[in-house]
């Protein structure tokens, strides 16, 4: 409740101040008139004195001059003359004495001297200022009275005195009167600003005080205050409601910032630790000065195995991955998810080989039958250790060797287990190295194509098959293995698979121009995943082989099996433009995924091509014979041409032909062959062509 009050003392207030500040400032005015007259005095005394003496020393000098000639009558005008020229009030007497008696004669001011005519003795009494001059008339005597010089001096004090008086008195009002008003409109600010006054609580109601009635601005002042202390004590409740939420509000944050921080150094599917965790957990090791390792593995063809059943299933393989990982690890150690399928365990220990033997715990436990959402899996893993400190001292070196070790390991097969090597780093920067001069190989040529035969039975050659190779202008040729990863890391595999289909397409119409190349055989080309599912593939590959001006029909496009898992439609529509066109289709590695028998039936597809891992396993009880054997099964049924690469030994064809395989690839028959080499070692001996004309299994 507001209360608004009207000051009804003000008056008073204001009265009392100027009363005392009146008093007090008459008093100073008093003293000070009373000081200044003194010395007022004192200086127009001592001022007025001097100049009197020298006038009167002046007019008395001239005055003798004057009287020497002048009678009495005249002395007396001209006496009376100087007299009233002075402006100092004083006294011109001029006493003639003729006959041995003096008659004195008195000037004074501007009144008529003829009336003030008085005798000397009551004017002034003897000794005070004078001058006396004799002339031939008589002798003269010319003073002033110092009585009369005080009465003018008095005078001249008090006007002065109440001058000063009335100026200070009015300044003294007008200073009142701003203080007055200063101090007035101040206290009632004041109570304004208290009476305004509203606590930040979202509360506006408050209870009635009992205030003080009627009063100045004092009493407006505590009034006002009195009505704060009101709103202040009515928002005390809601101000510890405030509090308390305010605790639960910090709380919460709290909460939330713990569950984030979690998060942030968590992976939200296994609940294991992500790169930041196992960053943080790995740097706390290594500065303990202790022994232990980095173990990081991956799951193989874990990608074909996503693709094949789901992401959905994907995560749940990804859980139970997580949980045998939890139930192997020693204890304490660092578990995490590095991303995608590959994870990690950082660990202390003195034995140098406790790497290894987790490394071969995780194989066995992993490589063991696991049920995901009741289908029976077995997963093949690939490890890369670095140990500390001797691979690294800081958490980036060592998972950074780790890495490298897995790759490392990757290519040298499946379920395979390395320790970090400093030779290692030597194959990284040789990595670097040629994928900074990538693209100015594919620019300048430098990346060509070789040829390996395909043969039937007989050894006859049915066909060949154009690979990449990079013959670099320091280091000499680069396997493929060096190269192809590089590319289809940096996107160049679209401009590798064309740089090798012109290449092979312009020596197949050299050769064909030359008479080497008979109607039946035909040219195989990969393809990689990158191309198939560019919209525009088909037609530039009838582009290249319109400029080459060569067949279409000679031509057989080797399209590897995973490049099918993306984008299916795009694929499928690339492929029956390339098949309309009169060129052929084969699916290469046929066998290691899964994603193509679901599309296999309506694929524009002529033959499949068994994967060299297959065929190396033959004879050695690995189930190979029976995957071969599904495979003819399959090609058979569409009545697809079947190529087995990767044969290296006789027993292996012996084996295949058994099978049903009619057409064969591998270094049992040729390496691949630079494309003079080929020429000579294939197509003609002593110009005549040694080519097998008969109907290709490609068709």
């Amino acid at each position: 409740m507001r209360i608004a009050m009207t000051p009804r003392r003000s008056q008073s207030l204001t009265g009392r101040l100027l009363v005392q500040l009146t008093f007090l400032g008459l008093m100073v005015l008093l003293l000070s008139a009373v000081i200044i007259g003194v010395f007022t005095h004192r200086a127009e005394t001592a001022a007025l004195t001097g100049r009197t003496q020298l006038i009167i020393e002046s007019q008395s000098a001239s005055l003798a001059l004057a009287l020497w000639s002048l009678d009495r009558r005249q002395a007396q005008s001209q006496v009376t003359g100087i007299a009233q020229a002075d402006d100092i009030a004083g006294i011109a007497v001029l006493e003639h004495v003729r006959g041995g008696k003096s008659q004195p004669w008195v000037v004074h001011g501007d009144i008529d001297p003829v009336s003030q005519l008085v005798f000397r003795h009551q004017l002034y009494a003897p000794g005070e200022v004078s001058a006396a001059i004799e002339s031939p008339i008589g002798s003269l005597e010319i003073g002033f009275s110092r009585r009369a010089l005080d009465a003018k001096v008095w005078n001249k004090v008090l006007t002065t005195a109440i001058g000063q008086i009335v100026v200070m008195a009015c300044l003294l009002a007008l200073v009142v009167l701003m203080v007055r008003v200063r101090i007035t409109s101040e206290l009632r600010r004041l109570a304004s600003l208290a009476r305004e006054f509203e606590p930040q609580t979202g509360h506006h109601g408050f209870a009635a005080l009992s205030h003080r009635q009627g009063g100045d601005e004092i009493d407006e002042v505590i009034n006002a205050l009195e009505d704060m202390r009101g709103k202040l004590e009515s928002s005390y409740a809601e101000l510890d409601a405030n509090r308390m939420a305010l605790v639960r509000d910090v709380e919460a944050r709290k909460l939330a910032e713990e569950r984030a921080l979690y998060a942030a150094r968590h992976d939200a599917l296994t609940d294991l630790a992500n790169r930041v965790g196992l960053d943080l957990a790995l740097t706390s090791m290594v500065q303990q000065d202790a022994c232990g390792y980095v173990l990081l593995f991956d799951l193989s063809d874990f990608k074909l195995l996503n693709d094949a059943l789901g992401h959905e299933y994907g995560d749940a393989v990804l859980v139970s991955v997580a949980q045998r990982l939890r139930q192997l690890a020693p204890t304490p150690a660092a578990l995490a998810r590095f991303g995608g399928d590959e994870f990690a365990i950082a660990a202390l220990s003195s034995d140098s080989e406790a790497g290894m033997v987790m490394a071969r715990r995780l194989h066995e436990s992993l490589s063991a039958s696991m049920s995901v959402k009741s289908q029976s899996i077995t997963l093949s893993i690939s490890v890369g250790i670095s140990l500390f400190p001797q691979h690294g001292k800081t958490a980036a070196a060592l998972l950074r060797n780790a890495d490298t070790t897995l790759n490392a390991a990757k290519s040298k097969g499946r379920g395979v287990s390395m320790v970090f090597e400093p030779s290692l780093l030597l194959g990284i920067e040789r990595r670097h190295l040629l994928e900074s001069e990538l693209r100015v190989a594919l620019a300048s040529h430098q990346v060509v194509a070789h040829f390996q035969a395909i043969v039937d039975r007989n050894g006859e050659l049915l066909g060949v098959e154009a690979l990449a190779r990079w013959q670099h202008q320091s280091l000499g040729w680069i396997a493929p293995a060096d190269f192809i990863p590089i590319c289809e890391a940096t996107g160049k595999m679209q401009e590798l698979g064309f740089a090798v289909l012109r290449d092979a397409t312009r020596r197949l119409a050299g050769w064909r121009a030359a008479g080497y190349w008979p109607d039946g055989a035909y040219l195989a080309v990969n393809v990689s995943a990158t191309q198939l599912v560019d919209p525009s593939f088909a037609a530039r590959v009838l582009w290249e082989l319109r400029a080459q001006r060569c067949n279409a029909e000679s031509i057989v496009l080797e399209i590897t099996e995973s490049a099918l898992v993306n984008e299916i439609e795009v694929c499928q529509r690339n492929m029956q433009n390339l098949r309309a066109a009169g060129i052929r289709l084969l699916i290469d590695d046929f066998g290691t995924g899964y994603s193509s028998l679901a599309y296999l039936g309506r694929l524009p597809v002529n033959g499949l091509k068994i994967d060299r891992s297959f065929v190396r396993e033959l004879g050695e009880g690995t189930g190979s014979e029976a995957v071969i054997r599904s495979v003819i099964d399959i090609a058979r049924h569409f009545s697809f041409s079947i190529v087995a690469e990767g044969v290296e030994r006789n027993d292996q064809q012996k084996m295949l032909e058994l099978l049903g395989v009619d057409a064969f690839q591998g270094y049992l028959y040729s390496a691949a062959l630079a494309p003079g080499t080929f020429e000579q070692e294939w197509l003609s001996v002593a110009g005549t062509p040694t080519i097998s004309r008969g109907q290709s299994s490609a068709t």
